[in-house]
């Protein structure tokens, strides 16, 4: 699905910030949606990592999917081992392996 406009993500996605002295250090985002399955996007800030602000940012969002009877979905590259490591402690569990295909424009 595509936004296409800011009215229409508010109503169909979810999305945190975590702010730390007026400044945006963490974000969490639905970055699509298929029915009722959203796809998370999350990044921290380097100095603000391993210090459970992306904890609390998951767990907002899925409270907020569940609340609105969406399914957060958590999709990475195996090489990613810090987000497989927090998808596992935010209480994700590995459904299957999908094969992914890059190519340059």
């Amino acid at each position: 699905m595509s936004w296409s406009t800011y009215e229409n993500f508010l109503s169909k996605s979810v999305a945190f910030v975590a702010v730390n002295k007026n400044k945006i250090i963490a974000v969490i985002i639905g970055t699509a949606r298929f029915k009722n399955i959203i796809s998370i996007d999350i990044e921290t800030e380097n100095e603000h990592r391993k210090k459970g602000v992306a904890l609390t940012l998951i767990r907002y969002f899925v409270n907020e999917c569940m609340d609105n009877g969406y399914v957060a979905q958590w999709d990475c590259m195996d090489s990613n081992i810090a987000s497989n490591r927090i998808a596992e402690k935010a209480g994700f569990e590995f459904i299957k392996k999908s094969p992914v295909y890059w190519f340059e424009i």
